[in-house]
């Protein structure tokens, strides 16, 4: 079961953290002001492994181990991931082949991967 998402284990704390300024620009639809991690870390994980930068990927990263950043996609099946943004943290998280395969043969993840092909 994934436990809730914080700092690294031996770093967690009760408190709530406002996120950095440089964040900011991944949060355009959201009152950034208003986001504190680990409050609201799905939203902010999800953001930063779909559009982060060097720079965010790595706070991201300082927060949470890749094991638990694999244990979240993993959890979701990757689907607020992209193809390509799957392939990329598959690559970076080790997560096994066959697994993703099963996740994008899924007819409602081909549905959206495809959904530019239909036209």
């Amino acid at each position: 079961m994934l436990t809730k998402l914080g700092s690294k284990p031996e770093n967690r704390s009760n408190e709530s953290e406002r996120l950095p300024a440089f964040l900011k620009k991944l949060f355009w639809q959201y009152d950034f002001g208003q986001l504190r991690w680990p409050t609201h870390c799905d939203v902010i994980i999800r953001q930063v492994l779909t559009e982060g930068d060097r720079e965010s990927i790595n706070w991201l990263r300082e927060r949470e181990s890749d094991d638990e950043l694999r244990k979240w996609i993993i959890s979701r099946r990757a689907r607020q991931l992209s193809l390509r943004d799957l392939r990329f943290w598959q690559f970076m998280l080790d997560i096994s082949e066959p697994l993703v395969k099963e996740w994008l043969a899924d007819p409602e993840r081909q549905v959206w991967d495809n959904r530019d092909k239909a036209a």
